[in-house]
């Protein structure tokens, strides 16, 4: 009979080796997993850091447009947050394009990422939004009424449409009855621009309109027009054909309707009538009506000139007045279809103002550079 008392001693040895072997090795393992689910987490550390970057800098060259270009080369110190840091690179690879290129890191462990941002060129409105020149009228211009200054509605008055101030919100005044049916926006960060006139006016003299008098004027493509006054009184008409023309521009050195008493113009063709008027005799009034054609989009009217404007006792006016320097008083159940922008605007005893058409702030609104946003990436 064999005798294994011998073996038991080094079988209990090997055992012995062999799980502390694997007791080793799973160890081991443990910690190599560990320290990959750290560096993960610390990689995405790395990488919020890193957006926090591009975030911080995107805001910059957003808020100060004009400055971008001196970003371009730069490298930021490193930037300190929580356990980790990041720095930002700017580059441009073309006139209209910045790359953010941004690092973030943690304890030794980093991510790069990048932004790239598109420099435009837009022109901003009087209401400080940008103007879209594949848009629509309506999509640039959402007012019915606004005022650089005071807005006030009272004793009857309405404006239906969308109103804006530029100041607070106290700017917008309603009482006895007033009635404003769209929203009300205030504290508005631009001012009315200025707004360009067409040159080479053709001299065309005055036209003086009474007593049922009528007469026609027409584009027949020979420029815009100059008129030293167009004056209407006593049931007179003047008819403006734009013949087939975009836009028809008339410049008047005083439009004076003060004795206007159921006088009109009329529209027709299938342009606008641009008009720049130099000099109101304020007073619009007596059932005089501007556009008889009744379809706002034909009209513009603008003036810089800083005297009152008055549309009273029944007078209509179809298109859009842009007098940023004047103040537009609406009485008497006069009534504008249209838009109305002005340094301070006031309807009142059963005055209207209606929303129908746009101010077209493009021929004068102010242009700015914008940066925005464009694609994430990698840096490799």
């Amino acid at each position: 009979m064999l005798n294994n008392k011998g073996i038991a001693m080094p079988l209990v040895i090997m055992v012995t080796f062999i799980m502390a072997l694997l007791g080793a090795i799973a160890l081991q393992y443990s910690n190599s997993q560990a320290v990959a689910v750290s560096n993960d987490l610390r990689k995405k550390q790395a990488h919020y850091l890193a957006r926090s970057g591009i975030a911080a800098t995107s805001s910059w060259i957003m808020n100060n447009p004009n400055k971008a270009d001196t970003l371009n080369g730069k490298r930021c110190e490193p930037v300190y947050l929580g356990e980790g840091s990041f720095v930002v690179e700017v580059k441009k690879p073309s006139d209209d394009t910045l790359k953010l290129i941004s690092t973030g890191t943690v304890q030794g462990v980093s991510d790069t990422i990048s932004m790239t941002m598109i420099r435009e060129e837009v022109i901003i409105g009087g209401d400080g939004n940008p103007i879209d020149p594949n848009g629509t009228p309506e999509d640039n211009f959402d007012y019915a009424a606004l005022s650089k200054t005071i807005l006030k509605v009272y004793n009857n008055g309405e404006i239906n449409g969308n109103v804006g101030v530029s100041g607070e919100k106290t700017n917008i005044i309603l009482y006895n009855n007033a009635k404003i049916t769209g929203k009300q926006d205030y504290n508005l960060e631009r001012e009315l621009p200025d707004y360009e006139e067409p040159n080479n006016y053709r001299y065309a003299g005055s036209i003086l309109l009474s007593n049922n008098k009528q007469t026609t004027i027409s584009a027949n493509g020979d420029g815009p027009h100059y008129y030293e006054s167009i004056k209407m009184n006593n049931n007179s008409t003047l008819t403006i054909d734009t013949g087939q023309n975009k836009d028809f521009c008339i410049k008047v050195g005083t439009l004076d309707f003060s004795e206007g008493n159921n006088s009109e113009i009329n529209i027709i063709g299938e342009g606008r009538v641009l008009m720049y008027v130099d000099d109101f005799n304020p007073e619009i009034k007596n059932n005089v009506t501007i556009n008889s054609s009744k379809d706002p989009s034909k009209l513009i009217i603008y003036t810089k000139g800083t005297q009152n404007i008055f549309a009273m006792n029944n007078c209509a006016v179809y298109g859009g007045i842009y007098a940023p320097r004047a103040k537009v008083i609406i009485n008497n159940n006069a009534c504008i279809v249209g838009s109305v922008a002005a340094n301070e605007i006031e309807v009142k005893n059963n005055g209207e103002i209606k929303k129908g058409t746009v101010i077209d702030y493009s021929s004068g609104g102010e242009k700015i550079i914008v940066y925005k946003k464009d694609q994430w990436g990698t840096w490799k």
